[in-house]
């Protein structure tokens, strides 16, 4: 909790039942990196590099996501005060029968991303589909 861990590399990282809270990620690589039963909370993420991320079994809350996620994975996730703000969603899989509570805020997603959060009753307003 309330650590800071600015620009750095935590690629192929496993956070397996870990209570994230409170800290600072901006500029941080999250490249292959697992999060795993546990919950990732009011932490700050600007900036942060989302490519070939999963989140499996995670309570996400109060998180403001930026930029491109490419090839994420999110899969049996709570999701509450999410917003997902200027992002380029490509390839990322959300896996979960209720997505209400993520807002979307001028945000671009290929086809396939676009179908799964429909399909998980998202609330498209804010999203375009990427040409």
């Amino acid at each position: 909790a309330n650590n800071i861990f600015k620009n750095s590399s935590l690629k192929k990282a496993e956070f397996l039942e870990s209570h994230i809270k409170g800290c600072d990620f901006s500029d941080a690589n999250f490249t292959q990196a697992e999060f795993k039963s546990g919950a990732f909370v009011n932490n700050t993420v600007i900036n942060a590099v989302w490519n070939h991320t999963s989140f499996i079994g995670m309570q996400i809350d109060d998180i403001l996501f930026d930029g491109t996620l490419k090839d994420c994975y999110f899969e049996n996730c709570s999701f509450n005060r999410v917003i997902f703000q200027n992002s380029l969603l490509i390839n990322t899989f959300f896996k979960n029968n209720n997505l209400k509570r993520i807002q979307f805020i001028d945000c671009q997603a290929d086809r396939m991303t676009y179908e799964f959060l429909k399909s998980g009753k998202a609330d498209l307003t804010g999203i375009n589909l990427q040409s």
